[in-house]
């Protein structure tokens, strides 16, 4: 099986709602980035170094929203706790067994 990109990942919002909010005036592509850097290291990265995800709308008039980042956080989330989720799994299981000599 094919390895996952490392996480830990993260969100980065550029949508165009949120690029003017924090006071960009020039062209914006609306869109939602899940990546495996942030700050320093993605500096010097292409896409193809760090993005793992693009969340944007081609050909479409609305704009990304809300539920879009909530959905990006979702994600990541999801993704970031994966490894900590099976390895408690794998704990319960070992207690069930213990506890009804299976």
């Amino acid at each position: 099986m094919t390895e996952h990109t490392p996480t830990p990942w993260h969100v980065l919002d550029f949508r165009e709602t949120e690029m003017k909010r924090l006071g960009w005036t020039g062209l914006s592509i609306d869109r939602i980035l899940i990546t495996n850097k942030l700050g320093p290291e993605i500096e010097g990265s292409s896409g193809a170094d760090c993005v793992v995800a693009r969340i944007q709308f081609d050909n479409r008039e609305e704009l990304l929203a809300e539920n879009n980042r909530a959905d990006a956080d979702f994600i990541v989330e999801a993704v970031n706790n994966h490894e900590a989720l099976k390895a408690r799994v794998k704990e319960l299981e070992e207690v069930l067994r213990k506890a009804f000599d299976i």
